[in-house]
């Protein structure tokens, strides 16, 4: 089974124009918009690994949700956790704290090492994970799908999954 796998888009933050090259929260917002709908397919499985938006009032938010194509699991990520959010994302969204899908585990921030070892212990896993807004490096078996890391032309990445 095929997934696409998106990251921290932030939709509406303002504090991350200036850092992504963006001059209003529009132009931003309908630049990742247009990526996604560009990369993903109506019927899509998707995996957002968190922070989907920041300081957005809720209806702004289900519009934004109703224009994005694919069927979307959110792995909720800090960015996400208000109530207000949370009944929101309920309605249009799977959401989950965490998905094990070997040979991958999808967080929305790199899982300690140790657990990571003892996953592997069972079967190799990568985790998938956004948060870390620059590229450090956890190490080879993490890959960090944070937009902010892999930038507007990468943010969609297919992953082969063995079950979900």
């Amino acid at each position: 089974m095929k997934v696409k796998v998106v990251s921290d888009t932030h939709f509406g933050h303002e504090k991350l124009l200036m850092f992504r090259g963006f001059n209003s929260v529009e132009e931003m917002n309908e630049a990742i918009i247009k990526r996604w709908n560009d990369c993903i397919d109506k019927n899509d499985r998707v995996i957002h690994l968190g922070d989907f938006a920041v300081g957005m009032k809720e209806e702004d938010i289900e519009k934004i949700i109703s224009r994005l194509n694919g069927k979307i699991t959110l792995i909720i990520g800090n960015h996400d956790t208000h109530s207000k959010l949370k009944n929101v994302y309920i309605k249009y969204f799977k959401c989950l704290s965490g998905l094990y899908a070997p040979p991958y585990y999808f967080t929305h921030e790199p899982i300690n090492e140790r657990c990571l070892e003892e996953q592997n212990t069972r079967e190799p896993t990568t985790n998938v994970h956004g948060h870390l807004h620059n590229n450090e490096y956890c190490g080879e078996k993490y890959i960090n799908m944070n937009y902010d890391v892999v930038g507007l032309s990468n943010m969609v990445k297919e992953f082969e999954l063995k079950e979900v």
